[in-house]
């Protein structure tokens, strides 16, 4: 390279360096999930992009910490670190575009090493600790809860952790407690218990119940701190399921927003209901084959084997016994078809679809 005004490239670099740090530099850690500090805040990261946050984290902190000549600017940095084996410090290697004046462009090549300070942020640090905000309660509407519930309940805790928070459900879920009735899940946070509880709601009709007590005051703040639990009663329906109200029978088409989408079999009608105003409705029973019917029992296949204007005659493929049934107006069903029907005792309900 020619003479960058009446330097040669090496004085240049001594005399005009490419970067100059206003501050010294170091990157706060934490050693679990991998958040990070900058100032007096911490920055978590998503789960399934762990690298490109560090990546992001880096570059953002090192443009933060450096002055350039007047005319260059910043090519790329790239910071090399291992998420398997955590060192103590991050190499960094930048380019630099150098633009100096009477002189051509170039591009020089920076390499740093920062040092990284480990920290547990304060959510790792309250797990580690055992300490929590919040306790899922959840429990079966009558009773205990079978051992296919529970599998489904935490695997849809965990996947709703992983989608609607991007954490890994560890850092939102400090501790599970199996129970005879049910089980209880401490949170470190309550408004992520709060969100969870929403979640089964809307997923599978539960019912919610908050209550919270003061345990004492935070001493940096002195604010009252407050331990939320929060009851969770999953129902034994789920949808398919057919259930008994007002002294007619329903199909549950639906459950999702809170609401519950029904299909009166007799009438052919739809209707919503809130999912409290259904457990209102049902809470007085004592047993829940009072109102419930599930579908593995009481749903069947039947083979329609005659047919008139106005009724089918049908068979029942698994006890052979046969019905008659009202034939509806807007269905095209001829001998032959095989169509699905509700049926309690001697009355079959055909279904809508």
């Amino acid at each position: 390279m020619s003479l960058i005004g009446t330097l040669c490239p090496k004085c240049y670099k001594e005399e005009m360096p490419a970067i100059t740090f206003k501050k010294s530099m170091s990157f706060i850690i934490c050693p679990l999930c991998m958040a990070t500090k900058s100032g007096s805040k911490w920055y978590y990261p998503s789960s399934n992009n762990l690298t490109q946050f560090i990546e992001s984290f880096v570059s953002k902190k090192v443009k933060e910490s450096i002055n350039l000549q007047k005319f260059d600017e910043i090519i790329s940095i790239k910071p090399i670190f291992s998420l398997d084996e955590p060192s103590k410090e991050i190499d960094i290697t930048m380019t630099i575009k150098r633009s100096p004046i009477a002189a051509e462009s170039y591009n020089e090549i920076i390499e740093i090493s920062v040092p990284i300070e480990f920290q547990l942020c304060p959510r790792d640090s309250r797990v580690k600790s055992g300490s929590y905000e919040a306790i899922l309660q959840i429990r079966g509407a009558k009773g205990t809860l079978s051992p296919e519930e529970r599998e489904n309940i935490l695997s849809l805790i965990e996947n709703t952790i992983k989608k609607r928070f991007k954490e890994v459900p560890q850092s939102i879920v400090s501790k599970i407690v199996q129970k005879n009735e049910g089980m209880d899940l401490y949170f470190v946070s309550s408004n992520s218990a709060t969100k969870i509880a929403s979640t089964l709601r809307d997923s599978v009709a539960a019912l919610i119940k908050t209550t919270s007590k003061l345990v004492g005051l935070d001493k940096s703040t002195s604010k009252r701190q407050y331990r939320v639990y929060i009851s969770v009663r999953i129902p034994h329906f789920q949808v398919g399921d057919f259930i008994k109200l007002d002294d007619s029978f329903y199909e549950i088409q639906s459950i999702g927003g809170g609401k519950i989408s029904l299909y009166n079999l007799k009438t052919k009608a739809h209707r919503s209901l809130l999912v409290n105003n259904l457990w209102t409705q049902i809470s007085n029973r004592q047993k829940k084959e009072e109102y419930l019917y599930p579908k593995e029992e009481y749903l069947h296949s039947y083979l329609v084997i005659a047919e008139t204007p106005d009724s089918l005659q049908i068979m029942n493929m698994k006890t052979y016994e046969t019905y008659e049934v009202q034939k509806a107006i807007d269905k095209n069903i001829v001998s032959g078809d095989t169509i699905k029907g509700f049926q309690v005792n001697d009355n079959v309900f055909l279904l809508e679809n």
